[in-house]
């Protein structure tokens, strides 16, 4: 259905999506150009190895670095390293079956650092393991983290250790982390930062900001936004567009719950919920596009729910023919690489199909387009292609699909209004002519 105004209502959806993507990306990247003070250190040169013990076990209080294997091997941080994805599926079911833990150590030699020893701090971008985070400093346990397993969160939570020191304590000049993870899993370290703790709270505070406490905003917001398109529902059941678009809310709420719950990854209905609520998502933004446009598409639809319905169901938890662990599967590449190719047939078919048929059609496709561009760095980071330092930009998905539909439902609403006023005002019209006649009548009477 196409309404007044629909050039401008599109140029003002794919003004406000772009501009929502260069900000989103402005922000990271004035995050990360933060400077601190000369006082603080940027670590990037380190020393690795790696070892293999026959399970997980807790960190030494004390632990001296010289009393490890003399097998470090020097690298540059960000660290990412190398992994045979070819022998990816052999190795995890080799550690299911046998439950080797491997350990990889971190040695970061600390050159002297200026300013107030008891307000030093430890900063880092991400650590991703699946296992446990140890940090030693000058031999000393100063951190522990995903001591029963890798959070949902952690991913997209930064590392922050303060180094609360008493003034008979030496400054620190070597760093160890220990991490803990199966065979089969990537392990990554971003850079750190070490300097006073008032320096380097800014660049903390601001990518946990961006990282997790506005998208869970903007995803409470959408949700809410879906309730209201309910109720709505609820009054006009024909139109089912509301229930498509509470279903969207709904299920991208629960979907992103991983970007905020501190809770350990475990196999479950939660994370059966997390790996296939994009395939829902997608599934629910073509039947939408569908009925904006008014073609059915029989085949592309058949086949988008065919797959989202295969794989939900292969994926359950009860049935466990494909397995559901985020962190350390082959799975994960996958079924994201699927969701991208799924999302961008159904944004261009979708596209040309409303084109100069339905405005709202476009825009939806136009959102759906962003939405996917959002969702490839998420890919490229669970899969190491780029630094650890990156941004998880799937998280403002939701902020794209909010904004993209709660234009459309304030167009609707102002359409609503318009054909209001002027029914309105066209019974006014009568009423002032059937006066007249009356008057007139009066008159020759």
């Amino acid at each position: 259905m196409n309404y007044p105004y629909t050039s401008l209502f599109a140029k003002l959806v794919f003004g406000v999506s772009v501009a929502l993507l260069l900000a989103a990306s402005a922000w990271h990247l004035a995050a990360d150009s933060m400077s601190p003070p000369s006082s603080s250190l940027h670590l990037t040169q380190a020393d690795w190895q790696a070892a293999d013990s026959p399970g997980f076990s807790a960190p030494l209080p004390t632990l001296d670095s010289k009393a490890l294997p003399d097998a470090w091997q020097h690298v540059l941080l960000p660290l990412a390293l190398p992994m045979a994805v070819a022998h990816q599926a052999e190795m995890e079911v080799s550690a299911q079956a046998a439950g080797p833990v491997r350990t990889t150590w971190v040695k970061l030699a600390v050159p002297a650092v200026s300013g107030p020893s008891e307000s030093l701090a430890l900063y880092g971008a991400r650590i991703k393991t699946n296992g446990t985070v140890a940090v030693y400093v000058n031999g000393r346990l100063v951190h522990r983290a995903q001591q029963q397993g890798q959070l949902w969160s952690s991913l997209f939570t930064p590392l922050w250790v303060a180094l609360d020191k008493n003034a008979t304590d030496a400054p620190p000049s070597e760093i160890l982390i220990r991490l803990e993870h199966s065979p089969s899993s990537r392990v990554a370290l971003s850079s750190l930062w070490l300097g006073p703790a008032e320096a380097l709270q800014g660049r903390y505070y601001l990518r946990q900001w961006l990282q997790r406490e506005l998208p869970a905003t903007l995803n409470a917001a959408f949700l809410v936004v879906g309730i209201f398109a309910l109720f709505v529902w609820f009054k006009r059941r024909r139109e089912t567009a509301y229930l498509l678009f509470f279903n969207l809310a709904a299920v991208s709420f629960l979907g992103h719950l991983h970007y905020y719950v501190d809770m350990p990854i475990t196999p479950g209905w939660f994370a059966w919920l997390t790996s296939n609520a994009l395939f829902w998502l997608v599934m629910a933004m073509h039947l939408f596009l569908c009925q904006l446009h008014g073609r059915a598409l029989t085949g592309l639809t058949s086949t988008v729910v065919g797959i989202t319905v295969v794989i939900s169901v292969m994926t359950l938890p009860v049935l466990g023919v494909l397995p559901v662990f985020p962190s350390t599967s082959l799975l994960v590449p996958l079924v994201y690489a699927i969701v991208v190719l799924m999302a961008s047939t159904v944004c261009l078919v979708g596209g040309i199909n409303a084109w100069r048929r339905s405005s709202e059609g476009w825009l939806v496709a136009i959102g759906l387009g962003v939405c996917t561009l959002l969702g490839v760095p998420d890919w490229l980071l669970h899969n190491d292609v780029i630094s650890p330092e990156g941004w998880f930009l799937g998280a403002y998905t939701n902020a794209v699909t909010f904004g993209m539909f709660g234009l459309l439902m304030y167009r609707r609403y102002i359409h609503a209004i318009s054909e209001v006023e002027q029914h309105n005002a066209r019974l006014a019209q009568r009423l002032q002519a059937r006066e007249a006649e009356l008057e007139l009548i009066h008159q020759r009477l």
